[in-house]
C-alpha cells in the first residue's frame, strides 16, 4: 500500500509502493458486485480479500502487510464485500445471502442478517454494522454487531433509488454514504444513528471513506482524490487533491491507502 500524503507519518516512516500478488494458485475474485476489492484493517497492519484456487472455492484471506505470506479464513466460503471491525480483530462479509462476522482469534462465525448484496458495509466505533441489504433498491440497514434485528437507516427520498457503500466517522454514531438516485446520478451525503437528519456533501461523487482529517472518495472521471473534511459539521474544506486512478480503493485509520 501507500503511506500516503495524508497521513502525519512517524520519524521513521515513508511512502512505500507495494504490489501486491494474489496467494498461490489463486486469484483475487473478480466477478460480482464487490470483485476484486481488498480492504486495508483501520489499523493499517492487515489486508482482507476474496480469493478463488483452482478448484473454484472462494474463501476470505487475511494477509498482514509486514509479509508475505496470506492465510485463509476457515468457514468463509464463497465470502465477498468483506470490511474490518474498528479492533481489527475481526471481518464481516457477505455469503450464502447472509451477513457474518468472523472472530479472527478464535474463527467464531457469527450470522447476523439476511442480505442480497455484497457492496461492502461499515462497523462503527460503537458496535452498529451498517450494510445494504438489496443492490438494486431501498435504503441502508443497521444492527448491533452482538446481533439483533436490521432496521432501515437514513430514509430514502423518492428522487433516489438506493443508499450503499457507508463509512463511519469517527465517533461510531455518524457516516457518510453513497446515494444513487433514479436518474443514475450518485452523490455523497452525511447522516447520523441517532437523527433522520441528513445532509448533501459531495454531488457526482461514490464510495466515501474518512481518514486522518479528509473525506476520500471516487469522481466522475474515475480517480480517486482527498479533501479536507470536518467530521463534526460533515463540510469540505480546500481543494480536492487527486490520488490514482482508480474505481476501487480502501485506506486504514491512520491513512494506509
Amino acid at each position: 500500500g501507500i503511506w500516503n500524503a495524508l497521513r502525519t507519518p512517524a520519524e521513521e516512516s515513508s511512502s512505500v509502493l507495494a504490489y501486491i500478488p494474489p496467494p498461490p494458485d489463486t486469484s483475487f475474485r473478480d466477478f460480482g458486485f464487490s470483485g476484486g476489492l481488498v480492504v486495508v484493517s483501520p489499523d493499517g497492519k492487515q489486508l482482507a480479500f476474496s480469493a478463488i484456487d483452482q478448484n473454484g472455492v472462494t474463501k476470505l484471506w487475511v494477509r498482514p502487510l509486514s509479509s508475505n505470506q496470506a492465510t485463509p479464513v476457515a468457514g468463509t466460503e464463497d465470502a465477498a464485500g468483506p470490511f474490518w471491525s474498528p479492533d481489527s480483530r475481526s471481518l464481516a462479509f457477505f455469503a450464502g445471502d447472509k451477513l457474518k462476522t468472523v472472530d479472527l482469534d478464535n474463527g467464531n462465525i457469527q450470522v447476523l442478517a439476511d442480505s442480497q448484496c455484497d457492496f461492502r458495509g461499515a462497523w462503527g466505533q460503537s458496535g452498529t454494522i451498517l450494510f445494504t441489504s438489496d443492490c438494486y433498491q431501498g435504503p441502508l440497514s443497521e444492527i448491533p454487531s452482538s446481533g439483533g434485528s436490521a432496521r432501515p437507516v437514513p430514509k430514502l427520498e423518492e428522487s433516489e433509488s438506493r443508499h450503499i457503500l457507508p463509512a463511519f466517522l469517527p465517533d461510531g454514531r455518524h457516516f457518510v454514504y453513497q446515494a444513487v438516485s433514479k436518474d443514475g446520478s450518485q452523490s455523497i451525503w452525511a447522516a447520523s444513528l441517532d437523527s433522520s437528519e441528513k445532509k448533501i456533501v459531495l454531488k457526482d461523487a461514490r464510495t466515501p471513506e474518512f481518514a486522518s482529517g479528509y473525506l476520500l472518495f471516487v469522481g466522475s472521471g474515475g480517480h480517486v482524490f482527498a479533501q479536507a473534511f470536518d467530521p463534526s459539521s460533515s463540510t469540505l474544506a480546500g481543494k480536492a487533491i487527486p490520488l490514482a486512478e482508480s474505481q476501487n480503493f480502501s485506506v486504514s485509520s491512520n491513512g494506509v491507502f
